[in-house]
């Protein structure tokens, strides 16, 4: 995972450029725990946790989704 201020710094720059805001839907390709509670803590919630663990049940990052994507072969 990259730099959590790196990521914020990151996001506000796009909310202050008018491109995304905290209601946007995000997708986080190759994402855990860690980038689940980056964005919570962002004000994000409308976040889908995606990678390819299959032993996933999925309800393992409420209240944010998770998906089974491969990042090469996205549905």
């Amino acid at each position: 995972m990259r730099s959590p201020e790196l990521i914020k710094s990151v996001f506000r720059e796009l909310e202050r450029d008018g491109l995304i805001d905290r209601d946007s839907t995000i997708l986080d390709v190759c994402a855990g725990p860690r980038e689940r509670e980056l964005f919570l803590s962002m004000g994000y919630r409308n976040v889908t946790i995606s990678n390819l663990d299959d032993r996933l049940a999925g309800d393992e990052f409420d209240p944010c989704p998770w998906a089974y994507q491969d990042a090469q072969n996205l549905s």
